[in-house]
């Protein structure tokens, strides 16, 4: 009897441990699916769409996403995150209107997480942004990939944003008094036009040549009957106008597109802080926001620890030629990558194939003297083209990562060396 009831007892102890343990099983499935479903009934129409993810610094404490950009209106928000888990003590929205709406609690979001519903509404309505408020002491190694999901309606989902009410404009002046009219008098006969004031010459640092005027064209004498003009020919009818594609549908499509492409090639398409204001303003930025991105891209540069910004000019012809890396086919990740400098550029003289979407930089250096000066700034040029001219279309190859300090040296004594095929 007393082994038996030993026994039952340890049968029925066992039975417990494995109930217990379903138990929580449960209880954590249902904790991961209520993060990753929404708890807000969607009805009919409505879907959830992606706007994002977005490369955040949490160790920042604070940081402000803008939707101004994105078309379409929103009943609700959810916060996501992929990589790396973060911690939110707050997060608010700011609407077109001029309302806002904040959401204060603690919030903590693993990889692949998303949070309940924030501020649902029956109402559809044009958001302009999130702030996220992370909890104090957060920190990452590098940036997190948050997403943001908006429940969109069908009629929200294609809804364009008001254009901005124009400012009133200042009344008109009440016209004078028209005064009397004094007699006409007889001008002289009017004086001829000075003639044009010669071309001065440009000076001598100047990176082009002064052309002579043209002569004036020859005249042309037609011998026999005029030909007779060509039928028209009807005009192609053509649209006058196109629905854009929101971005609330862009990036989604664009991040299933490279979804079986690796993590380092899907991060290429995050945009940092400086991209999406580009993005915003077709890149081109106010005057006050392109001096704050060529300020904030300044700040980004690595300097040579030596001191020296001039390598060799020979490496440099190398790299300029090469266009190897960040590519698909480039699979030998210890060959280093290329500048690619010709696509865009025309370089040295004995090179005929080059491309003219940049300026030429034939006699670069010599035009400017081979000044110490003008290398640093050719430095900061190929490092990180931003800081001299905000969103232009040049790589940052240092910023980013494409070529290493001492590459960009010998790009900068391609330039710049008295020695190098450019200069001659």
């Amino acid at each position: 009897m007393t082994m038996f009831s030993v026994t039952s007892r340890a049968r029925i102890a066992g039975a417990l441990a494995i109930v217990a343990t379903v138990a929580v099983a449960l209880l954590l499935a249902r904790g991961t699916a209520e993060a990753q479903q929404s708890p807000w009934p969607t009805r009919q129409g409505e879907k959830w769409v992606l706007a994002g993810p977005f490369a955040v610094d949490v160790s920042k404490g604070r940081h402000a996403i803008n939707l101004a950009t994105i078309n379409g209106s929103v009943r609700g928000v959810r916060v996501g995150v992929r990589d790396k888990g973060m911690v939110l003590t707050g997060v608010g929205m700011r609407y077109a209107d001029g309302k806002t709406a904040d959401v204060t609690r603690r919030i903590t979001l693993n990889p692949r997480e998303r949070t309940r519903m924030l501020a649902g509404t029956a109402e559809d309505r044009f958001l302009d942004g999130i702030d996220l408020v992370f909890a104090p002491g957060a920190r990452a190694q590098g940036p997190v990939l948050v997403e943001i999901w908006l429940l969109q309606s069908a009629a929200g989902a294609v809804a364009l944003r008001p254009a901005p009410a124009p400012k009133a404009a200042a009344a008109a002046p009440k016209p004078a008094a028209p005064a009397a009219q004094p007699a006409p008098k007889v001008s002289a006969a009017p004086k001829p036009a000075p003639p044009p004031p010669a071309a001065k010459p440009a000076p001598a640092n100047t990176p082009y040549v002064v052309l002579p005027p043209l002569p004036p064209p020859p005249t042309v004498v037609l011998i026999g009957p005029l030909p007779k003009p060509a039928a028209s020919t009807p005009p192609i009818p053509r649209k006058t106008g196109f629905t854009p594609i929101p971005s609330a549908k862009l990036w989604p499509m664009l991040f299933e597109a490279w979804g079986t492409s690796s993590p380092e090639w899907q991060a290429r398409l995050v945009q940092d802080e400086t991209m999406q204001e580009c993005f915003a303003h077709a890149n081109i930025p106010p005057k006050a926001l392109a001096n704050a991105i060529q300020k904030r891209e300044l700040e980004r540069i690595e300097y040579p620890a030596d001191g020296k910004f001039i390598g060799d000019w020979k490496k440099g012809e190398a790299l300029a030629q090469s266009g190897y890396g960040l590519r698909f086919t480039d699979k030998n990740t210890k060959r280093p990558n290329g500048g690619n400098c010709y696509a865009c550029h025309q370089l040295s003289s004995h090179e005929v194939s080059y491309g003219t979407v940049g300026p030429s930089l034939q006699g670069y250096g010599k035009l400017r003297k081979f000044d110490p000066a003008e290398a640093k700034l050719v430095y900061e040029r190929i490092f990180n083209p931003q800081s001299a001219l905000a969103c232009a279309n040049m790589p940052r190859f240092g910023t980013n990562g494409i070529l290493s300090i001492e590459q960009i040296k010998d790009l900068v004594a391609l330039l710049m060396d008295p020695e190098s095929p450019v200069n001659k």
